[in-house]
């Protein structure tokens, strides 16, 4: 299903109010390290289940870096679904 342009600003508007209430990366709470939040990711990938777009339980609220190794993590096919659950 594609995305409309209503659908994105709506999406955006969320993020903004999740990182708000969310403002550090969950990743890094892991470790105790305050980093700021700069990225809304569903923990299971909308490829694999695109009806969980608006689950807030499916969110997480990770900086740059961690966004970053995740994407790696990705892309290589090493799928982690209990990712920011810990």
């Amino acid at each position: 299903m594609k995305r409309q342009a209503n659908d994105l600003n709506a999406w955006l508007t969320y993020c903004h109010q999740y990182l708000f209430d969310n403002p550090l990366c969950i990743r890094c709470k892991d470790f105790d390290l305050d980093e700021p939040a700069a990225h809304v990711h569903h923990i299971i990938p909308l490829t694999i289940n695109e009806l969980t777009y608006w689950e807030t339980s499916n969110h997480v609220a990770l900086c740059n870096q961690c966004k970053t190794v995740l994407d790696k993590k990705l892309k290589g096919g090493h799928v982690n679904h209990e990712f920011g659950k810990g």
